[in-house]
C-alpha cells in the first residue's frame, strides 16, 4: 500500500474519523456502546428476593453482625450504567479467617452455589471468594470477603480484641445483575 497515494491517505483519515466517532460516543454514553444501560427501575421484587436468600443467614457457630451495623443491608445501584442488586451481611466470628472460608466453602454447595475460581490469584483470606448460582432469570453471585483490619477500623471502627482471643470480621453478599448477566466477582 502506497501511503503518499492520495486516495489511500483519504480512507485512513476516514477510518481515524470513524474510530474517533465511536470511541467518543461510547464515553458521552457512559461506557460502551454494547452496555444495555440497565436501571433499578422495577427492581423491588428481585431485591426481596436477594434478601431473603438462606445463605445470608449462614455463619459459623457464636458468629454475630457487628454491633451497629446489626441487620441486612440491600440496594440497587444504577450508578455506572449497568444496574447491580445487591444484599449483604456484615458479621464477626469467633474465629480465624481460614475457619470463615473452610465454613463457607461447604456451606454454600449445600444450598446449589458453585465455586467460582479466584481470578485475583490471592490467597482466599485476602482476596475472598465467590460462587453462582443460576436462577430462573439469570445468574446470582454469592461474595464472602474478609475484612482487613486497617479496612474494618476505618469503615465501621473495629479493631479485633487484643491478646489471644481471635475474631473475624466479613462480609456475605449475594448479588445480580438487573438483566441476570453473570458479574465478575
Amino acid at each position: 500500500m502506497n501511503m503518499s497515494d492520495p486516495g489511500v491517505a483519504r480512507g485512513i483519515r476516514g477510518v481515524r474519523g470513524l474510530l474517533a466517532l465511536v470511541v467518543m460516543a461510547g464515553g458521552l454514553a457512559g461506557c460502551s456502546l454494547l452496555s444495555p444501560f440497565t436501571t433499578c427501575e422495577g427492581t423491588a421484587a428481585a431485591l426481596k428476593s436477594l434478601e431473603r436468600d438462606p445463605v445470608l443467614e449462614a455463619r459459623p457457630e457464636g458468629t454475630t453482625e457487628l454491633k451497629g451495623f446489626e441487620g441486612l443491608s440491600a440496594e440497587c445501584l444504577d450508578d455506572s450504567g449497568d444496574a447491580w442488586m445487591y444484599a449483604s451481611r456484615l458479621y464477626v466470628a469467633p474465629v480465624d479467617a481460614g475457619t470463615v472460608m473452610r465454613f463457607y466453602r461447604e456451606a454454600a454447595p449445600e444450598q446449589g452455589w458453585t465455586r467460582r475460581p479466584n481470578r485475583w490469584l490471592l490467597p482466599e483470606e485476602e482476596a475472598g471468594f465467590c460462587f453462582s448460582q443460576q436462577e430462573e432469570n439469570g445468574v446470582r453471585e454469592l461474595d464472602v470477603r474478609i475484612m482487613p483490619a486497617r479496612q474494618a477500623k476505618e469503615m465501621y471502627g473495629y479493631e479485633p480484641p487484643a491478646g489471644p482471643a481471635v475474631e473475624t470480621l466479613y462480609t456475605v453478599e449475594v448479588g445480580a445483575s438487573v438483566d441476570g448477566t453473570p458479574m465478575e466477582c
